[in-house]
């Protein structure tokens, strides 16, 4: 007997979601020659590794079925599979054992995976996208909203974090949820002048928020609430108040004033003349200041007493009541001597309102300017100048550089009222050769000072000559005491004319009497004499 084994291989079903397909095979017999009717023989079918047994019989001159079998193969994760299929029988006769195999090449599953979107409690969520595998998937951009809340990225199902736009490399179906961060609202306060405001305050989205109890303080002021503005009059909130707004919220404390004590707003004090203008070396000294009645709210009306003292306590103004809310005061120009560390004293007194936590009163101490003088000595010594430079062509005190106290006139020397003079001079006899001669003497408070002594010696006719003169100022009546000696030695056939000067700085802490001095060492025909000492107070 002839007979021979086919085998036909079918794929059906393909599940892209599975990534699978059905094989299905069909194992037939093939018989020629004598005629022969076989038993129910044993015959197997594999299908990619799986086997499935059977029984059948088959006729001679004929193709008949054996079997037919089928297996749902899971492809290759790239969606790829080959499967090999053997059928297998056993006729009774010769041939005995009849097999056939083959290798099937399945088609390829594409694979793709769906990734979708939940929006969580919020809208707009992305529509689903899908996954090839093996390619790299760029999620949406678009981001879902929902009142109240700020999104903050997907949450995967495979338990990884998410931003929106972000690459999804696995090959795998994924469902993102949104994420959700309640917003919140800083609700801040401000003081306003005052102090101890609350600290800032968190306000939930859709929540109500209860304001701190806390009030701040100032002095002076009653708090009236709280305002949105830092010029608010009127209040919108209160301590301990709702707010029920879903943004961020800056408060200002509203102050309503108590009382405003009296104020000197400005003072200018300066040294000056007589007739007040400013002089740093006056003798006199001037005030001007200004200043504003104390307020008490709700009242229009105001009355404040001023007075002005200095020293330990020597009017310079008397004490005056005015109505007026504001004013300006000029007091002076008074001749004030100098004092170290002397001081005018301002007081303000609200009469109208004593309650006042400084019983509505202001003072204010202001120091009394120094008598100031500029000093310029000549590189010889011959001059000092007081407010000028010197000149060395003169000889002597020059004040303001252009008054020469050698002109001993009494009507213009310190002229110019700097600092406090004094001064002495007058006829005096030639003394006689070799002997001292006492001129005018001045006494001297305290103080320090600029001495000034002059002597003139005169000859008259022809041949006068006029030999070591000397002169000098001291504190006694021996020459023990004398300084800052001078000496001239001049010749002249006509008339003979010598006038010299010496000046000296001295600090006196007591009354002291100086005199000036006058020697002659060889006088000759000497006719006059004249003699003057002066001194002016800078400090």
């Amino acid at each position: 007997m002839g007979a021979t084994l086919s085998l036909t291989v079918t794929e059906s079903n393909v599940s892209q979601a599975n990534n699978t397909s059905v094989v299905t095979a069909t194992l037939r017999i093939t018989a020629t020659g004598a005629t022969y009717n076989g038993y129910n023989q044993y015959g197997y079918i594999t299908i990619d590794g799986s086997k499935y047994g059977f029984h059948h019989s088959f006729s001679q001159g004929s193709t008949t079925t054996l079997a037919t079998k089928t297996k749902t193969v899971t492809h290759n994760a790239d969606g790829t599979k080959s499967v090999t299929v053997k059928g297998y029988y056993q006729t009774g006769v010769s041939p005995g054992n009849l097999s056939k195999s083959t290798t099937k090449t399945l088609a390829k599953i594409i694979r793709q995976y769906d990734v979708s979107y939940n929006a969580n409690g919020g809208s707009g969520a992305p529509g689903h996208q899908i996954k090839t595998y093996g390619q790299t998937l760029r999620l949406s951009t678009a981001t879902p909203t929902r009142s109240g809340y700020r999104f903050t990225g997907w949450r995967g199902s495979d338990g990884n974090n998410y931003a929106a736009g972000a690459d999804y490399t696995a090959n795998a179906a994924l469902t993102l949820t949104a994420q959700w961060q309640v917003i919140t609202y800083n609700v801040t306060f401000n003081a306003n002048g005052g102090s101890g405001a609350p600290s800032t305050q968190t306000k939930t989205h859709g929540t109500t928020l209860t304001l701190s109890s806390t009030i701040p303080t100032r002095s002076g002021y009653t708090f009236v609430g709280w305002g949105t503005t830092s010029k608010a009059q009127t209040a919108t909130y209160q301590p301990g108040g709702r707010y029920t707004g879903n943004a961020a919220l800056a408060l200002y404390a509203i102050w309503s004033i108590n009382y405003v004590s009296p104020s000197i707003n400005s003072v200018n004090i300066y040294r000056c003349k007589s007739d007040g203008t400013e002089s740093l070396s006056g003798e006199c000294v001037a005030m001007t200041f200004t200043w504003s009645a104390g307020i008490t709210p709700g009242v229009s009306t105001y009355s404040t007493k001023v007075k002005v003292t200095y020293g330990n306590g020597t009017v310079w103004y008397a004490e005056t009541t005015s109505t007026a809310k504001s004013a300006t005061i000029t007091v002076g120009p008074t001749v004030i001597a100098y004092e170290p560390n002397l001081a005018s004293t301002i007081t303000l007194t609200d009469t109208q309102n004593t309650s006042a936590e400084d019983s509505g009163i202001t003072v204010r101490s202001v120091s009394i300017p120094d008598i100031g003088l500029a000093v310029d000595i000549s590189p010889n010594e011959n001059n000092i100048t007081l407010f000028g430079v010197c000149d060395d062509s003169k000889s002597g005190l020059v004040v303001n550089g252009n008054i020469e106290a050698t002109d001993i006139n009494a009507s213009n020397v310190y002229a110019g009222n700097i600092g406090k003079t004094y001064s002495a001079q007058g006829n005096y006899t030639v003394p006689a050769a070799n002997t001292i001669a006492f001129g005018p003497g001045i006494t001297l408070p305290p103080g320090l000072y600029i001495i000034v002594g002059y002597w003139s010696f005169n000859g008259t006719g022809a041949g006068q000559i006029l030999h070591t003169m000397q002169v000098g100022l001291g504190t006694g009546n021996t020459p023990s005491t004398y300084v800052n000696h001078q000496h001239v030695r001049m010749h002249s056939a006509t008339d003979a004319y010598a006038r010299l000067s010496v000046f000296m700085f001295k600090n006196i802490t007591s009354e002291t009497t100086f005199y000036v001095t006058g020697l002659d060492g060889q006088l000759a025909h000497a006719s006059a004499a004249y003699a003057s000492i002066q001194a002016v107070r800078i400090r």
